[in-house]
């Protein structure tokens, strides 16, 4: 199994708005293709910022490939990640 890792932060106050983003975009896609075992979303936040670690697990380099394309080691970006 490959844990695939991305990582973001905002502002306190943007946090539940940040979190919503993520489960419709990062969540979403990455749980949806074949060879992906799970996602997860931990996020701490404080008063200085909102913290959010992506952990996606996957059954082998194979089934990232085919869902991120090469190189596999890029984070996929949304168009809703600059807000």
């Amino acid at each position: 199994m490959i844990a695939r890792i991305g990582e973001g932060e905002t502002r306190p106050e943007h946090a539940d708005a940040h979190l919503e983003i993520l489960k419709w975009t990062g969540v979403l896609d990455d749980a949806a293709p074949e060879g992906n075992r799970s996602v997860f979303v931990l996020a701490r936040v404080s008063r200085e910022k909102a913290e959010f670690l992506l952990l996606a697990l996957w059954d082998d380099w194979d089934s990232i490939g085919a869902f991120a394309g090469e190189p596999v080691d890029p984070a996929r970006y949304y168009s809703e990640d600059d807000a």
